[in-house]
């Protein structure tokens, strides 16, 4: 039988997160009607997956509905037979990223600066080029440029 427009439009999200080296589960609200306000599946980091069936880099931005923080949201889609069904995705704050990126940054003796794909800034070694900047506008000063599908290396 075909499924009520209710039965469609069910989602479900479960939210883990790590807080003194334990993983615990958030409670959230598991009422649908109180969930709208709060629809993931219209955010970009599940959107891009779901349409492309590929997974998704999503970021530096500041994520106002949970920490308040610089994110970077990484998705990837979850599929069974060829079908899509939902969205697997993990936070990173920028801040984690810095511990494993800035001293490497460091050794690099001119200015450089990771970005996303969009030129957006994650990181760099200069303080005065800032975690969120658009990057474009520095294009013809690039001297160097490594690029992975969803990150970029730039050295001034």
């Amino acid at each position: 039988s075909a499924a009520t427009s209710t039965e469609q439009e069910y989602w479900t999200l479960e939210w883990w997160y790590k807080k003194e080296n334990q993983l615990q589960q958030a409670q959230l609200e598991n009422y649908q009607n109180a969930q709208r306000f709060l629809d993931f599946r219209t955010f970009e980091w599940f959107h891009q997956p779901a349409e492309n069936k590929q997974p998704c880099f999503y970021g530096p931005y500041v994520d106002y509905i949970c920490n308040g923080a610089y994110t970077i949201t990484m998705a990837h889609p979850v599929m069974i037979r060829d079908q899509f069904i939902g969205v697997i995705a993990i936070d990173v704050l920028v801040s984690a990223l810095e511990k494993v990126l800035l001293p490497k940054l460091k050794n690099i003796q001119q200015k450089a600066v990771i970005t996303n794909n969009t030129a957006r800034v994650i990181t760099s070694n200069d303080i005065s080029i800032r975690t969120g900047t658009l990057l474009k506008n520095l294009t013809d000063k690039y001297t160097s440029s490594v690029t992975s599908q969803s990150l970029r290396l730039v050295v001034i």
